[in-house]
This record gives C-alpha cells, sequence and structure tokens, in this order.
C-alpha cells in the first residue's frame, strides 16, 4: 500500500479546496461582473471574455488606469477569447482594469477612465475601496473635446479682450494727461496781421502724440471688435437644472 507524507496530503487538500471564481468581462455593459470577486488565497479567479474587445490589467490602488510593473496582464482580448485565470496567492487586495481604448473619444480616453470599467479581487469595503478606486480612475480623463475646446475660445476671447483693455485705459490715461497739459500752456496772442504766429514747439508735439494716441485707439477697438465677434460655429447651449 502506498503511503503518502504529510506534506503531499497537505497539497491534496489544498487543490481539493480551492474554489474557481468566475468574472465575466464586458457582457451586457462595460463592467465586471462581479465587480469585487471574493475569494480565498488558493482560489483562481477565471477571467470569461463574453463581449467587446477588453483587458484584465492590475493596478496599483494608487495609480488606476496605468499597469502595475510586474502585474498581470490579459491584453487586448474579443469576445470568445480563452479564459485568464489569475491565482490568489495571499490575502491583499488586487486591482485592475480595462486598457481597450474608446472609439471615437481622446486618445488618451479608455474603459478604465471613460466609463470606469475597473475591478478588484477581495477589496476592503472601507478604506481602500473599490467605489474610491472608480472614482480616482475617472478623475483621471481628460475633459470631453467639446467643453475643453470651447473653454479654450471662450477664455482666450475674454483674455485678449482683457488685454486690449488695459491698453486702451493706458491710452486714455495718456491722452488725458496729454490733454491737461495742453490746458496748461498759455494761448499765444493774436496779432493784428492777416497771418498769425506759427504754433510753438510745444504744441506741435502734442498735437502730433494725440494724432498717433488716436491712430493707435482706433486700431486697438478694431482688434477688440475682430476678438469678440462671434465664433462660426454655435457653441452648445448650456442648460439650467432648476433645483
Amino acid at each position: 500500500m502506498a503511503s503518502y507524507s504529510f506534506f503531499t496530503l497537505l497539497a491534496f487538500a489544498s487543490i481539493s479546496t480551492a474554489k474557481l471564481v468566475e468574472v465575466s468581462v464586458g457582457s451586457e455593459a462595460p463592467i465586471y461582473t462581479p465587480s469585487n470577486a471574493l475569494a480565498d488565497v488558493g482560489d483562481v479567479v477565471r477571467f470569461l471574455f463574453n463581449g467587446g474587445n477588453h483587458s484584465v490589467t492590475q493596478a496599483a490602488f494608487e495609480a488606476p488606469c496605468v499597469p502595475l510593473d510586474g502585474g498581470f496582464n490579459s491584453r487586448y482580448r474579443p469576445a470568445g477569447s480563452p479564459s485568464f485565470d489569475v491565482p490568489v496567492r495571499n490575502a491583499e487586495p488586487i486591482f485592475f482594469y480595462c486598457a481597450q481604448t474608446v472609439v471615437g473619444e481622446s486618445a488618451n480616453d479608455t474603459y478604465c477612465n471613460f466609463y470606469g470599467m475597473v475591478g478588484s479581487i477581495n477589496a476592503p469595503p472601507t478604506g481602500n475601496t473599490l467605489g474610491l478606486f472608480q472614482e480616482n480612475a475617472k478623475a483621471k480623463r481628460d475633459d470631453p473635446p467639446h467643453r475643453s475646446h470651447t473653454a479654450a475660445i471662450v477664455g482666450g476671447t475674454f483674455g485678449t479682450v482683457a488685454i486690449c483693455g488695459v491698453f486702451v485705459a493706458a491710452l486714455v490715461r495718456a491722452m488725458r494727461m496729454r490733454a491737461r497739459r495742453r490746458a496748461k500752456i498759455a494761448p499765444l496772442p493774436v496779432l493784428p496781421t492777416p497771418a498769425s504766429r506759427p504754433e510753438s514747439r510745444e504744441q506741435k508735439r502734442t498735437d502730433s502724440e494725440l494724432t498717433l494716441i488716436r491712430a493707435e485707439v482706433v486700431q486697438l477697438r478694431a482688434l477688440v471688435d475682430a476678438e469678440v465677434a462671434p465664433p462660426r460655429y454655435t457653441a452648445e447651449p448650456e442648460v439650467e437644472h432648476v433645483a
């Protein structure tokens, strides 16, 4: 009769008690089902690719949507691909996400930060929870293109208008100061001759400066009118929600 050592029997016992925990990947929506798989040490979590083109990529809790160095990665797999197994070697929580890019969106938009397609194994109910991991994942997403484009146009327009307004205000103040200086100059007496005495050099210089200032103000006003002109497209109207 064959005899078995204690460690051999212990290994057989571990194998017999190990469970296979299945997780569906994108079967009905861009989610993992269940999103938080509960497994014991020695169990195997099996990912079944039932829909779309997705991945199961491990990430650190502090860096969602970023592949973990040395972590597991199934790579992109279409529906019906062979399953992907992850053995549970310890009781520490494991976090993962889908790195597939979203068609029609920014190159930086993935199923992780766009849809919040993330999952976990043995995530705790408090502290570093799966919900917090998902919130951090969505926060990594860039603003939608139409929002950022509109904001850039509006911000650039108001910025240019503000700069032009500063220049115009400065020129107006300069004109007023020169006007006061000119008012302080005593008028020259008019001689009883057909020809009046020529203007002084100071008056000529003041007139020339005022002429240049007026020309600059006209140019700046034209620039401001061009900047605040409505864009060629119609921005999406903002909907006011009444509480």
